[in-house]
């Protein structure tokens, strides 16, 4: 995609009651099934250096976007995706697309994006980290995005938010329990068109509100994209406010989840 407008995507197929997830490995107590939970922390381990995912949607499924959030991956790591109608394991591919240096470790999101929305029915993941013993990742998601019409207004703003706790001791020594930090990003859509208003601006505030996941991609241009991508939920719901007699606007702020 060569133009720098944000994008959100909310309509994860791969946590569908209908789609079947599975894994070429797992450890113990480790199980894809994890990359359905909300808690990041909970994450699917692949064994060895090279493991595979694998989801059958049970019909044609559009999809251009898919993040593993909280991945160990490192830059010197390999993404493969091929999405398929007619074979499980990724044969007769409708797309075959493969990303390398893609996950910063300081942020954790291994991603791919596809330039338009293709329909399959099932998907394999192939992820390879040279070296490595196991491949960890706490939440998948595979679907389509919606990317905005006007990209957000001037005045943003991304900060990390550190909620460890410090404590002052009898002798005035400061003793911290370290916590882990997370991102908050403020965005404001100041020309929203009616359709978008309507359509998957709506959806969001209807379906996820303020309590459920939603992955914010302020610019699917740049070449970290963990750095720009936040999975998380909004910390309120705002209003969508009709600003002109063809425009609407809305405010959101993305907490990052943990």
């Amino acid at each position: 995609m060569s133009e720098f407008r944000a994008c959100i995507a909310y309509d994860n197929r791969a946590d569908a009651a209908t789609t079947i997830l599975r894994a070429s490995s797992s450890a113990p107590f480790l199980p894809p099934s994890l990359l359905r939970d909300p808690h990041i922390a909970r994450k699917w381990r692949g064994l060895g250096q090279a493991a595979s995912l694998f989801l059958d949607f049970q019909s044609p499924t559009p999809i251009d976007t898919v993040a593993l959030v909280g991945c160990s991956m490192t830059q010197a790591g390999t993404m493969r995706l091929r999405g398929s109608n007619s074979d499980s394991e990724g044969g007769a591919a409708v797309f075959d697309l493969t990303v390398t240096g893609c996950c910063d470790p300081v942020y954790g999101y291994q991603m791919a994006l596809l330039p338009e929305p293709i329909s399959a029915r099932y998907l394999r993941i192939d992820l390879l980290q040279p070296g490595a013993d196991g491949i960890d990742a706490g939440r998948l998601f595979v679907g389509p995005r919606c990317r905005f019409v006007s990209n957000f207004d001037f005045n943003w703003s991304m900060r990390w938010v550190d909620p460890s706790v410090k404590t002052k001791s009898a002798g005035g020594s400061t003793h911290v329990d370290p916590k882990r930090k997370y991102r908050i990003a403020d965005l404001t859509f100041a020309e929203l068109t009616e359709d978008q208003r309507w359509s998957f601006v709506e959806a969001i505030d209807a379906s996820k509100g303020a309590s459920a996941d939603v992955l914010t991609i302020l610019d699917p241009t740049a070449p970290n994209l963990g750095q720009v991508t936040i999975w998380g939920f909004q910390s309120e719901t705002t209003p969508i406010v009709q600003a002109v007699w063809d425009r609407f606007s809305k405010q959101y702020q993305i907490e990052e989840r943990l």
